[in-house]
């Protein structure tokens, strides 16, 4: 992937006289190339500068060394520094997570670019900063490309089927070019299909070429459907309700047509689910007990363990959508300028990325029973008290009670015999 430098350009800063020799000294090593150690001397300028000329400076060449930067961690370590002292300059702030996002995503860790662009968003709400987020799921769906018409001779009822699915693909491209890759496979695969049979091939041919050409226009970009689904929650939370349960349900129910947002793209993303699933939502949630920001965590029962790949995948893909809320603290530093030091809401804890055991079929799941220490915190406890968040299988949880109910009644027949 090419260097990304779509961020836009701060003014240019004069040196400031307090330490010009040291900033004379970190142009001269970038005018050479010597990009490490032009950084080890900024890295070390940000612990001694105070005034804000010097901080602008310093924000100068961070900016220009960026692009340079082999790894992450030593401005991890420094960075804090300077954004204590610089509180009242968001706009610098905002590019340092601009910055991060471009680097991250130059280096295909979508999910770390997309907690920088985060950060980003939350500093200021625009809308140049939900394109240079939204970009990653191009990333993504391109990702798709492989898996996409694997069939070197496809019937021409999947050829149809597979370019309705392009359709859905403009959700998340900002240009025709984005679609271009999945056009010119599906027109790769027409001219394998023997000569005898192309003529029945020859009207899908046409519309391929005539959608390559056709323009479209991107009426919000992905991060934006996100915000405006998370507002809608927690503008949920101010509807008045005299009875507390039907208050419960309600803010549980937008909850859910926010998580439906965010699972619909991600299907489109990774594609449809190759066998009967259920999310369900564990914690807080599962008890419809939620709070404005509560966090979300959750078990996916699965038809055919076969597919456990595919549904971490799929998790993957809504940790980067829910990241692009900027309420999950990834970084070990925090930008001084947001009213909150870590406003933390709506993230994915215990992730089924980290914690496998939140995948799999009925009687696995209800075989976590059989754990022998068990709190309150325990996934066999968590798991007991669930809400459906999106299934396309409704006998998974009939089929997860009723194992589930054995495995609880072997437990008290074991206490039984142990008492």
């Amino acid at each position: 992937m090419q260097p990304i430098r779509e961020i836009p350009q701060l003014p240019q800063v004069p040196f400031s006289p307090s330490h010009s020799s040291h900033f004379s000294k970190i142009q001269h090593s970038i005018d050479r190339q010597h990009f490490a150690d032009a950084t080890t001397m900024l890295l070390s300028l940000f612990t001694v500068v105070f005034s804000e000329d010097e901080i602008i400076c310093c924000y100068k060449f961070l900016f220009q060394l960026f692009p340079h930067f082999t790894s992450i961690g030593l401005l991890e370590n420094n960075l804090p520094h300077l954004l204590s002292r610089s509180s009242f300059l968001p706009e610098y702030q905002q590019r340092v997570a601009l910055e991060l996002g471009a680097w991250y995503r130059n280096q295909q860790k979508l999910q770390d670019a997309m907690h920088a662009f985060g950060k980003a968003l939350q500093i200021k709400n625009d809308k140049e900063t939900h394109r240079l987020a939204s970009r990653l799921f191009v990333d993504i769906l391109h990702q798709r490309l492989e898996k996409f018409l694997t069939n070197a001779t496809p019937s021409l009822e999947t050829l149809c089927k597979s370019l309705e699915e392009i359709q859905t693909f403009k959700l998340f491209c900002f240009q025709p070019e984005d679609l271009h890759p999945f056009y010119t496979k599906a027109l790769s695969r027409i001219n394998n299909i023997p000569f005898d049979r192309q003529e029945s091939y020859v009207s899908c041919r046409e519309e391929i070429l005539q959608k390559q050409l056709e323009p479209f226009t991107l009426t919000s970009f992905a991060t934006e459907r996100y915000w405006h689904a998370l507002q809608m929650l927690r503008n949920s939370f101010f509807f008045p309700l005299a009875d507390a349960r039907a208050f419960q349900s309600h803010t549980a129910n937008a909850f859910k047509e926010m998580f439906n947002v965010f699972i619909e793209d991600a299907f489109i993303l990774l594609g449809e689910a190759p066998c009967g699933y259920d999310i369900r939502a564990m914690g807080s949630l599962g008890r419809e007990e939620i709070c404005p920001y509560s966090d979300l965590e959750f078990l996916i029962l699965i038809e055919d363990d076969q597919y456990r790949l595919y549904f971490k995948r799929l998790v993957e893909i809504l940790e980067i959508q829910i990241a692009s809320l900027g309420e999950t603290q990834r970084f070990p530093f925090f930008f001084t300028c947001l009213a909150h030091q870590n406003p933390s809401g709506l993230h994915i804890d215990n992730s089924p990325t980290q914690e496998e055991r939140l995948i799999g079929t009925p009687i696995n799941m209800a075989a976590l029973q059989e754990d022998s220490i068990l709190g309150p915190q325990e996934i066999a406890c968590t798991s007991t008290k669930t809400i459906s968040l999106s299934q396309n299988s409704g006998h998974l949880y009939l089929e997860f009670r009723n194992q589930l109910k054995e495995e609880l009644l072997q437990k008290r027949a074991v206490a039984k015999l142990v008492g």
